[in-house]
């Protein structure tokens, strides 16, 4: 029970900064809408993809984990077929500028955006969770 808690919270506001940073994923703002959000990315975190994960077990040694990220994207994909408001549009990066290197504006559409927002969520928990692991 613990554990569901604390992935549905780092959920929350994994997907809050995925919204500060890309623009995208849109839904209501409303607190109810987005732990549902959160609460279904959970469920398929740590009930659906370990069974995704054992069935596709061959795909993935083959592709060297490569799969995990199109499991991941799937996630995005189950949420926003159960959430009528909660819609994954295209991305678009801001020119950076770095000592003296610019690296141009990126555009992602269609199945990239679930891709990077799949990413960028999977770091941002990844990240959370091992500040927040407790040494026993």
């Amino acid at each position: 029970m613990k554990k569901i808690i604390s992935y549905t919270i780092f959920n929350v506001f994994g997907v809050l900064f995925c919204r500060y940073i890309w623009g995208s994923p849109t839904f209501d703002n409303n607190l109810d809408n987005i732990v549902i959000i959160a609460f279904l990315l959970t469920f398929f975190e740590l009930i659906l993809k370990p069974v995704i994960n054992l069935l596709l077990l061959p795909i993935n040694i083959l592709t060297l984990g490569l799969i995990k990220v199109i499991i991941n994207t799937v996630g995005l994909y189950f949420v926003q077929f159960l959430i009528d408001n909660f819609k994954i549009s295209s991305i678009t990066s801001q020119t950076i500028v770095w000592e003296g290197v610019t690296i141009a504006p990126m555009q992602f559409q269609g199945f990239a955006s679930y891709v990077v927002l799949s990413l960028t969520l999977s770091i941002f928990i990844s990240v959370v969770t091992f500040f927040t692991k407790s040494k026993d």
